[in-house]
């Protein structure tokens, strides 16, 4: 039996027999965990009102040597207050950290068939987190029965409160309508009255009603769709695609884009700067 979609205007289709064979993942379903953070952030940096968000989806953390170049040396992630990765293992997450200079937390979403090692999102920032959790998304992929989350952190930015988001829905091992469903919780989990919100992350939109369909959901709940512009992220096959994204709310954007240069991961990193009243 064979699962086909539309990707970017290109057919893809994937054989359901080979999902068979596969082996089935071990899902981290407690809300509370496992948990992983760490503290170091070599001070907190002057804030000038400009808040940059980088999203960066790292193939299975396995070039970090070449991520950690990238984060350090490209002049346009240099100043970062922000970074949502995805696709990371504890080992990663916290050498990144560390040789940045970020305070962080992470959550696996499971243990990834792969490598057998863990598999999920992080928060990382030089200022202090004073809150986070795990929002568990629905479904489970045809392939491994692998649940996918969301990471979350409050950051204490000179007394004003960001909560942030990292994200990862399925691939193309599940349908379009549940991928979109899992953003749809995800957004119906973020509380309302929060001012100052921003989600990052890779939604795996490699069709175009669900990349419209995730575009209007976040407009819909009052979001700005900062990386609109900034053109595909991954390809799949020959077919370059908008997969990685970033959202605001309660922010004024002043800029956006992708790391071109970029090969640490199959994804490139995205970008953008936000403007924010200090006073709200």
């Amino acid at each position: 039996m064979t699962k086909t979609w539309l990707v970017g205007g290109a057919i893809v289709s994937m054989s359901l027999f080979a999902a068979s064979a596969c082996t089935n993942v071990q899902n981290y379903l407690d809300p509370a965990g496992p948990r992983f953070s760490g503290h170091f952030s070599r001070g907190i940096p002057e804030n000038d009102g400009i808040f940059k968000a980088v999203s960066y989806n790292i193939e299975h953390s396995e070039d970090l040597a070449g991520a950690i170049a990238e984060l350090s040396t490209v002049v346009e992630l240099q100043g970062t207050d922000l970074l949502m990765l995805q696709e990371m293992d504890e080992v990663g997450v916290d050498s990144i950290a560390r040789i940045v200079g970020f305070n962080y937390v992470y959550y696996p979403a499971n243990i990834h068939s792969t490598n057998n090692r863990n598999f999920g999102n992080a928060i990382l920032t030089p200022y202090e987190i004073v809150d986070d959790g795990k929002v568990l998304l629905p479904h489970e992929d045809i392939k491994r029965e692998q649940r996918r989350i969301a990471v979350y952190a409050t950051i204490d930015v000179d007394g004003t409160f960001i909560r942030a988001y990292s994200v990862h829905t399925e691939n193309l091992w599940m349908s379009p309508n549940h991928r979109f469903q899992q953003a749809d919780s995800l957004v119906k989990s973020i509380p309302k009255g929060l001012t100052h919100v921003i989600v990052g992350g890779d939604f795996n939109t490699a069709d175009p009603l669900t990349l419209a369909a995730t575009g209007k959901l976040f407009s819909d709940n009052g979001f700005v769709w900062n990386t609109r512009e900034v053109g595909s992220t991954v390809t799949i096959g020959p077919v370059g695609v908008i997969s990685d994204f970033i959202f605001s709310r309660g922010f004024r954007q002043l800029g956006a884009g992708r790391i071109e240069e970029a090969t640490a991961s199959d994804h490139l990193p995205v970008w953008t700067d936000l403007e924010f009243n200090m006073e709200r």
